[in-house]
């Protein structure tokens, strides 16, 4: 694919996120969407809640109804903050268990069209086969935030990618 074809798929793709964004947002879906977004987290946090220690249960719970209450009083904006802190606290869970980091490492490694730095890229990839190898953590953690950081922002994802690469260490 050469570099306009590139630019004009990731330009309209930018368009259709900007598009669903605004229709999750617009107020005849604002409560309905992040209802169901509250749900889906409760769901996701019950399905890895035992990998988590008794501090961060204990947050997510307050946040949970929290966001519930938000939602009652019809401060989305309020009960999107609350969700945000909800979902960090499963990712932050999630960035802790192996199989996680090793899938993600893996995805990673095939996206090579949003690499900034080709030989870079390469190295980080063979530093997080060596880190697999030894199944270190912290060490796979790391090349995931540095990889993360040889990457250009797509922009719907940019400040997900800064957050996460900060979490990791890159």
């Amino acid at each position: 694919i050469d570099a306009d074809t590139h630019r004009s798929v990731t330009e309209e793709a930018r368009k259709l996120r900007q598009e669903i964004t605004l229709l999750r947002r617009s107020p005849e879906n604002e409560e309905r969407v992040l209802s169901g977004e509250i749900s889906d987290a409760e769901i996701s946090f019950d399905e890895i809640r035992n990998t988590i220690d008794s501090v961060d249960i204990d947050r997510h719970e307050k946040l949970l109804v929290t966001a519930r209450r938000q939602m009652r009083e019809r401060d989305f904006e309020g009960a999107r903050k609350a969700l945000e802190e909800m979902r960090l606290i499963q990712f932050k869970a999630l960035l802790k268990q192996p199989s996680f980091l090793i899938a993600m490492f893996q995805n990673l490694a095939k996206e090579t069209h949003l690499v900034i730095d080709s030989e870079l890229h390469d190295k980080l990839i063979a530093m997080g086969n060596q880190a697999m190898k030894r199944r270190d953590v912290q060490g796979l953690q790391s090349v995931i935030g540095q990889i993360l950081a040889n990457r250009i922002s797509t922009g719907a994802d940019a400040n997900e990618i800064v957050a996460l690469s900060d979490l990791l260490g890159g």
